[in-house]
């Protein structure tokens, strides 16, 4: 009797121990799932989601030496519509779009004036300097009615947007818009516009100071 209780006892300690053997072994065969980078992440959330990504890919500053924006003239206004309205397409994809569509010459003056108010919309107020400003410093959005969505854009923004914008359509502007855009850097700025007129790089200086002394 006693040795069938030994031998029983036995048995269950084997099973036990070939089971803790079994499960150690294929714990150990288990491969680690490798981490994503933080590349692979980024580009997965800015090509899913069901809202637009307002955290693109770093910053680039707009090509100036070639103002085509590869969109076909008849093909503008579908092409407006489509970044506009895919959710998939990171938001400033979709605003340096509609600005290279803006500059570019071969496009309907009413298409470009058009695609320039809505990528100022999509523009933040720290991304305009880098984003929007080299276009009015080259002078690339010209015909008058898109300097009007230039100026009328630059009133909502803050001082860093404001004041550079209204310089440069200063600068290209005419008539009632080039005194428009004086007006505003007088108010601002707190100086005599009729001492400074137009002397450019007085209001730049003077520009450069507001923004120096102006807390964050």
């Amino acid at each position: 009797m006693n040795s069938r209780v030994v031998a029983l006892f036995a048995g269950v300690f084997a099973l036990i121990v070939a089971c803790i053997i079994v499960w150690k072994s294929q714990n150990g065969l288990k491969t680690a799932t490798p981490k994503k980078s933080a590349s692979e992440t980024t580009s997965r959330q800015g090509s899913g989601g069901s809202g637009r990504n307002s955290e693109p890919t770093r910053a680039k500053r707009p090509s100036l030496t070639n103002r085509s924006s590869g969109v076909a003239a008849d093909q503008a206004e579908q092409e407006i519509s489509r970044l506009l309205a895919d959710d998939k397409i990171p938001m400033r994809q979709a605003s340096e779009k509609l600005l290279m569509i803006a500059a570019d010459p071969s496009m309907a003056k009413e298409m470009r004036a058009e695609a320039l108010g809505h990528a100022l919309n999509l523009v933040s107020d720290e991304e305009f300097p880098e984003m929007v400003l080299p276009y009015l410093e080259e002078n690339f959005f010209e015909d008058p009615e898109m300097q009007r969505v230039a100026l009328d854009n630059a009133y909502n923004r803050e001082d860093t947007a404001k004041l550079p914008a209204a310089l440069e359509l200063m600068r290209h502007s005419q008539g009632e818009l080039r005194l428009e855009a004086r007006d505003l850097l007088e108010f601002i700025l707190d100086q005599d516009g009729e001492a400074i007129g137009d002397d450019l790089e007085a209001w730049s200086r003077a520009i450069t100071e507001h923004l120096n002394r102006k807390p964050e």
